[in-house]
């Protein structure tokens, strides 16, 4: 996993509100190499920084009043023709059911009009999202589902700067299904922060955190609402409920829901700093790790497959990080440990688990590390480990079709690594100078490779697609 760094200018700005990393050295003591990782920890940079620059709210009251007297017919006619003058187009947005009026998100009835979706050659075994000069752009997470490679990306108006530019998230597969898109109504006002968060899915299903707080001068909060949302992909034009409300007093007005994750049964997410797991099913939380259990120190890289919920078990010093596992009906244990050695970058597609087995921490890194694989099991008892192979640079956390992700530099040049789970092969993929890939690995397949990131320095993020047979070479 990815060991972050600040993040750039102006276009970048945006990517730190929802989504932005920057990748940099290994550190022990920030458990992470992925761009989940990062896109997580930004995104409570940017709540802590609007909080600090908050300023007081004195309308609380009124808008309220607002709220209670405004008809349901108005409110549905609220977002008729928002944004259709910049984009060319009317995405259709309609207020989001249950919030104030000075707190609304919008969903889009016509997402398609937020992100034409069309390929371009960027090299050989190389296409690229075609770039939309209406938008400035991040990118933000990304899962193979099935047939379809499913993205998520943020933009804002081009033309509006970054911080006053309503940030607009959507959902979309490179196959050119638009699924859903969302639009916060507050950027740029530090005294709200109303958007979409985390989202995450698998089995055609999504996961996504909804924010709308408000702040006093001194940068406090005055109300505050995480909605938590669990919906097929195909829903996602229509109103969503909530299927549960995180405010005081079940969390800290601190707590943020990072790395949301969902199957077609159950919602769950790492809170932070709470350092407890989240699993919702039937509408009902259930909370996993945390102090006085079995897995008392911080989640890390969240993820699931069906009902069954896997994450490292990460303690700063001694025993190290470990693998741990959860379900709503049960409570969290221990799923493997090797004292003294940290289980990190942990990946699972549901055929095979995945993780580095790093050896002897020092202040400049590992003095070894292994990849290690084992077939799925969801019973301790009856996981099975080998080594697959030596391990070189850092891990992505990413692994589909027995292929593992990671990454390492020679100089100044960067490599994209390609591990094979059942043989311990090694393939990699020289990064053209110039590129930045700085939204991480999106998805990988037997034959394609997604990845978040840029082909010019001043280029728009986007959504870089390798044919692994034309791109990749063995290393002997």
């Amino acid at each position: 996993m990815v060991r972050r760094a600040a993040a750039m200018l102006l276009r970048l700005t945006l990517a730190l509100l929802l989504a932005g990393l920057a990748a940099c050295s290994s550190s022990h003591k920030t458990p992470g190499d992925a761009g989940r990782d990062a896109r997580a920890d930004a995104r409570v940079d940017a709540a802590r920084d609007a909080r600090a620059d908050a300023r007081r709210d004195t309308s609380i009251d009124a808008h309220a009043d607002a709220r209670t007297d405004a008809p349901a017919d108005a409110r549905a006619d609220a977002g008729a023709g928002l944004d259709a003058d910049w984009l060319g187009c009317d995405p259709g947005w309609t207020p989001m059911p249950g919030l104030d009026p000075d707190l609304t998100v919008y969903y889009a009835t016509n997402p398609s009009c937020l992100l034409p979706i069309a390929w371009e050659s960027c090299g050989t075994g190389c296409q690229r999202l075609v770039d939309d000069p209406r938008f400035q752009r991040a990118m933000d997470n990304g899962w193979a589902d099935g047939d379809r490679h499913v993205f998520t990306l943020v933009e804002g108006n081009a033309r509006v700067p970054t911080l006053e530019a309503n940030i607009i998230t959507v959902i979309a597969s490179a196959e050119g299904e638009v699924f859903g898109a969302w639009r916060g109504s507050a950027s740029g006002d530090r005294t709200r922060i109303v958007r979409v968060g985390s989202l995450g899915g698998a089995d055609g299903w999504v996961g996504l955190e909804m924010r709308a707080h408000r702040f006093t001068a001194d940068g406090n909060f005055a109300t505050y609402d995480e909605g938590l949302y669990h919906a097929p992909l195909e829903a996602l034009t229509s109103a969503l409920e909530p299927i549960l409300r995180l405010a005081p007093p079940v969390v800290s007005v601190t707590d943020i829901p990072q790395f949301v994750v969902a199957s077609d049964t159950t919602f769950a997410a790492q809170v932070q700093p709470r350092a407890e797991v989240l699993v919702v099913e039937h509408g009902v939380a259930h909370w996993l790790g945390g102090r006085g259990s079995a897995t008392p120190a911080s989640p890390q890289g969240v993820t699931l497959v069906g009902r069954d919920v896997y994450w490292m078990d990460w303690f700063e010093s001694y025993p190290g990080v470990r693998l741990a596992h959860g379900t709503w009906s049960t409570e969290s244990e221990v799923f493997y440990d090797i004292p003294g050695v940290d289980l990190i970058d942990f990946a699972t597609d549901g055929q095979d688990f995945a993780w580095v087995q790093a050896y002897d921490w020092h202040d400049t890194g590992y003095a070894r590390m292994e990849l290690w694989t084992a077939p799925y099991t969801n019973d301790k008892s009856a996981l099975v480990p080998r080594k697959a192979a030596d391990f070189l640079g850092a891990g992505y956390g990413v692994l589909g079709d027995g292929l593992y992700m990671g990454r390492h530099r020679e100089g100044s040049t960067a490599f994209v690594d390609l591990y094979g789970l059942a043989d311990g092969s090694h393939r990699q993929w020289q990064v053209p100078d110039g590129w930045f890939l700085d939204s991480g690995i999106l998805w990988v397949t037997a034959d394609e490779v997604g990845c978040g990131g840029r082909t010019s320095p001043r280029g728009q993020r986007t959504v870089i697609r390798l044919s692994i047979p034309d791109t990749f070479t063995p290393v002997p």
